[in-house]
């Protein structure tokens, strides 16, 4: 089973988030923009307005160039990435992939495995067609998209899942291992669900709450 694993939930409810990169394109208008990472929307994050299912985050990509458009498409002409490139807005569409147990990291015969089973592929599809409308209707006539399977790491999180119960956790809410008292974990293996949001902050947060509980033990 492993170290601080009573609960048999280390390694797993592994999550990593759906997302996809959508391509908004005028041919008839360039991108000048320098700084284009400044803009996001969460229109649909909370609810759908027709199914008020959940479906994620949208936001700007960096400006992007014809040799990361080629680099992702080799059979590209580079004339036409760079074309493409000058006349897009790259936007990063993320949804949450869900905790399931069996979606899980092991060490087999020294190496490690991973099993991940993807989740909530159907509302991200959604949140796809929504933000594709958006685009339409900001007047862009070409939309083009990518959706990123497993070779793309997207915020990996779980595997060390934080709770109250050691039958359930690997972890307390103050990020200390239910089994041996001066382990600590404070990294995305704690978080029990993705949401579908950078969690950069929300490490941060849990690593200054641990080291508060370090502190006055």
């Amino acid at each position: 089973r492993g170290l601080a694993n009573g609960s048999d939930q280390l390694g797993r409810n592994f999550m990593n988030h759906n997302t996809t990169a959508m391509l908004a394109i005028d041919p008839r208008s360039a991108n000048t923009s320098v700084y284009q990472k400044t803009l996001a929307f969460n229109d649909f994050y909370n609810a759908d307005p027709e199914t008020g299912f959940p479906l994620g985050n949208v936001q700007l990509l960096g400006h992007i160039t014809g040799n990361i458009l080629k680099a992702n498409a080799p059979l590209l002409p580079r004339w036409l990435a760079g074309l493409i490139a000058r006349n897009c807005y790259g936007w990063f569409l993320t949804s949450e992939d869900l905790p399931n147990p069996d979606s899980r990291v092991t060490v087999s015969n020294g190496r490690i495995v991973m099993h991940w089973v993807r989740s909530n592929m159907r509302a991200h599809e959604l949140l796809i067609r929504r933000t594709r409308g958006v685009m339409r209707r900001a007047g862009f006539p070409i939309v083009l998209t990518r959706t990123f399977g497993r070779k793309t790491t997207s915020h990996q999180c779980g595997t060390a899942r934080l709770g109250n119960s050691p039958e359930t956790s690997v972890v307390s809410p103050e990020c200390r291992s239910h089994e041996i008292e001066n382990l600590y974990v404070t990294d995305a293996s704690i978080l029990p669900t993705s949401a579908a949001v950078n969690p950069a902050l929300t490490i941060a947060a849990l690593a200054i709450k641990a080291g508060a509980s370090i502190s006055r033990s």
